[in-house]
């Protein structure tokens, strides 16, 4: 399952050779500089930091107030100079990347379809998609409907008699016209056909227009 929550990422480290204050051996003091990151199976955002000094002989954690002075001066040296790397979000630059792509795609496509539907022509073939359930949650199917009548804003569908999975629309498409629709005309209004335009607001719909070839 994937992990949800912060997690502390090291992104610097180094040592120093000093004085334990709690086990008083000299000793290899280690330096840690964390970066905390909220993460949903991959790092989202970062969040606070936080460092620490550990003796690696006693493996007890020094508190800053009583660590030595070469230790806390090697500290303010890294902090200054050492930065986390901005790479271990770039999963999550991405998903905002195309979450801004594809609203701005759907924003596109669907002016281009409000307008195909305020000013439909016979011919016209909308490309649906249907949620299905199935084993393992939902299915989406795809299939087609053409325009064959229109009568101010009732519009007159047929409806193609096979309906396929993504990968496999091309093989509706390729199927003769004569076999491909279905005798009875099924009528949507222009408001129907708004409400059914794939959008961001309505991915959990059952039944949407993905699609208008003219």
């Amino acid at each position: 399952m994937a992990k949800i929550g912060i997690i502390q990422v090291k992104y610097a480290s180094d040592t120093v050779a000093d004085k334990c204050p709690i086990c008083n051996k000299l000793s290899e003091l280690e330096i840690a500089l964390y970066q905390g990151a909220f993460v949903i199976g991959f790092p989202l955002f970062p969040t606070s930091k936080k460092s620490e000094i550990t003796c690696t002989t006693c493996k007890n954690s020094i508190p800053f107030r009583n660590a030595p002075n070469f230790a806390i001066d090697k500290y303010d040296t890294m902090v200054t100079t050492k930065k986390p790397s901005i790479w271990i979000y770039t999963f999550s630059y991405f998903i905002v990347v195309m979450m801004i792509w594809v609203s701005i795609q759907t924003s596109v496509d669907n002016g281009k379809f409000k307008k195909y539907i305020d000013d439909p022509k016979i011919g016209d073939v909308y490309e649906t998609k249907t949620k299905k359930p199935s084993l393992l949650g939902d299915k989406s199917y795809y299939s087609f409907m053409k325009i064959v009548s229109v009568n101010n804003s009732r519009i007159g569908f047929k409806l193609c008699l096979f309906e396929a999975t993504a990968g496999k629309i091309s093989e509706i498409k390729n199927k003769p016209e004569d076999e491909k629709w279905s005798d009875e005309v099924v009528y949507y209004t222009k408001e129907e056909l708004k409400q059914n335009v794939a959008s961001m607001s309505n991915l959990d719909q059952k039944f949407v227009i993905d699609d208008i070839e003219r």
